[in-house]
Protein backbone atom coordinates (compact mmCIF):
# COMPACT_ATOMS: atom_id res chain seq x y z
CA UNK A 1 0.00 0.00 0.00
CA UNK A 2 1.20 3.44 -0.49
CA UNK A 3 1.38 6.33 2.01
CA UNK A 4 0.09 9.36 1.19
CA UNK A 5 2.51 11.93 1.35
CA UNK A 6 1.84 15.35 3.35
CA UNK A 7 3.56 18.38 1.48
CA UNK A 8 3.80 21.71 3.34
CA UNK A 9 4.09 25.26 1.48
CA UNK A 10 5.55 28.34 2.48
CA UNK A 11 4.90 32.19 1.79
CA UNK A 12 6.59 35.09 2.77
CA UNK A 13 4.43 37.77 4.29
CA UNK A 14 5.79 41.27 2.68
CA UNK A 15 4.81 43.31 5.37
CA UNK A 16 6.52 41.15 8.09
CA UNK A 17 9.19 40.08 5.69
CA UNK A 18 8.63 36.19 7.56
CA UNK A 19 8.32 32.79 6.55
CA UNK A 20 4.80 31.59 7.39
CA UNK A 21 4.00 27.78 6.63
CA UNK A 22 0.60 27.36 4.78
CA UNK A 23 -1.53 24.34 6.06
CA UNK A 24 0.05 20.72 4.67
CA UNK A 25 -1.92 19.26 2.25
CA UNK A 26 -2.31 15.67 2.31
CA UNK A 27 -2.37 13.81 -0.56
CA UNK A 28 -0.94 11.05 -3.46
CA UNK A 29 -0.30 13.62 -5.91
CA UNK A 30 2.05 16.29 -5.57
CA UNK A 31 0.44 18.54 -8.33
CA UNK A 32 -3.03 18.30 -7.06
CA UNK A 33 -1.53 19.49 -3.34
CA UNK A 34 0.66 22.24 -5.42
CA UNK A 35 -3.39 23.62 -6.74
CA UNK A 36 -4.82 23.27 -3.37
CA UNK A 37 -1.58 25.55 -1.93
CA UNK A 38 -2.42 27.95 -5.08
CA UNK A 39 -5.94 28.40 -4.18
CA UNK A 40 -5.59 28.50 -0.53
CA UNK A 41 -2.63 31.53 -1.49
CA UNK A 42 -5.17 33.09 -3.76
CA UNK A 43 -7.96 33.24 -1.01
CA UNK A 44 -5.24 34.78 1.47
CA UNK A 45 -4.66 37.03 -1.27
CA UNK A 46 -8.45 37.88 -1.45
CA UNK A 47 -9.19 38.43 2.46
CA UNK A 48 -5.81 40.13 2.53
CA UNK A 49 -5.88 43.11 -0.23
CA UNK A 50 -3.40 44.92 2.14
CA UNK A 51 -0.81 41.93 2.38
CA UNK A 52 1.56 40.32 -0.39
CA UNK A 53 1.16 36.98 -0.26
CA UNK A 54 3.64 35.15 -2.20
CA UNK A 55 4.14 31.26 -2.13
CA UNK A 56 7.67 31.04 -2.07
CA UNK A 57 8.93 27.10 -2.00
CA UNK A 58 7.48 23.52 -1.24
CA UNK A 59 8.91 20.40 -0.11
CA UNK A 60 8.08 16.91 0.81
CA UNK A 61 7.55 17.11 4.52
CA UNK A 62 7.49 13.61 5.84
CA UNK A 63 7.99 10.22 4.70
Amino acid sequence: MRRDKWYAFNYRDAKTGKFMEANSFRDTDYYSAKLQAEVYRDRLAFYNPDKQVRFTREYNRCH
